[in-house]
């Protein structure tokens, strides 16, 4: 599941590929947010909007698009971002793995169920934004006091509720939560990880994982990415 996050639907996609069951939970704006983000109502339904996100996959290539729900969010022009109106936890289906895409994020609701009332075996966190340097570069009212605050808001956030906290970036640290970096590219984290928790022995770091990159040979480094990607160029310098 995701907050505004396209990469999160990579993710999906390739676990589908992979052979997974993948419910892909993401963000639906009334018409009210659609005007305010956008200019205009882009999607009528959810439906609308899912067809659009398909016909955006078939762009990149013939990859299995997973099974999508909405949970209700909101855009706020003062943040810049999109805020969940809904329990967004809760609101994911039963799993033996859920993967939260920026998981402090999607904790922006008041009232988020703790780790309790999450219907997973494993929860995984993959973080990827430095929300201090967002905060005060925002425009918000008292930045550097919001700023302060936030890390402690957010380590908290995923003591409660995430069991596998992952980083893309060094410059991202969380009071009280060791979030290993991963190097290479973001699919790597997320299929190792979900194939451990799934229990599932497969070597999955063999096959190809949708980035929109073309295929080339197999990295030698066992992560899923190619060639082309930048994991095998900074690694073999």
């Amino acid at each position: 599941m995701t907050g505004p996050s396209f990469i999160s639907l990579w993710h999906a996609c390739g676990l589908a590929t992979l052979g997974y069951r993948v419910v892909y939970v993401l963000p639906w704006l009334d018409e009210v947010s659609q005007q305010r983000l956008w200019g205009e109502t882009r999607f009528v339904d959810f439906d609308e909007q899912v067809d659009w996100l398909q016909t955006e996959l078939e762009a990149f290539g013939p990859y299995k698009f997973p099974e999508c729900r909405p949970y209700r969010a909101r855009f706020v022009a003062g943040m810049g971002s999109i805020v969940p109106m809904e329990d967004v936890y809760r609101a994911a289906p039963p799993a033996r793995c859920l993967i939260a895409s920026e998981p402090e994020h999607l904790c922006w609701y008041p009232v988020t169920t703790g780790r309790r009332g999450i219907r997973a075996d494993k929860t995984i966190g993959l973080s990827m934004t430095d929300y201090e340097t967002y905060i005060r570069m925002s425009g918000l009212p008292f930045p550097n006091s919001l700023a302060g605050w936030c890390p402690f808001l957010h380590g908290r956030a995923l003591r409660l509720r995430i069991d596998l906290p992952l980083s893309l970036s060094p410059a991202l640290t969380l009071p009280g939560i060791t979030m290993p970096v991963e190097r290479g590219p973001v699919s790597c984290p997320v299929t190792r990880s979900a194939s451990r928790y799934a229990g599932n022995r497969r070597d999955l770091f063999s096959r190809s994982f949708p980035l929109g990159k073309r295929p080339g040979r197999p990295c030698p480094h066992r992560c899923a990415c190619q060639k082309a990607h930048r994991c095998h160029r900074r690694r073999t310098r």
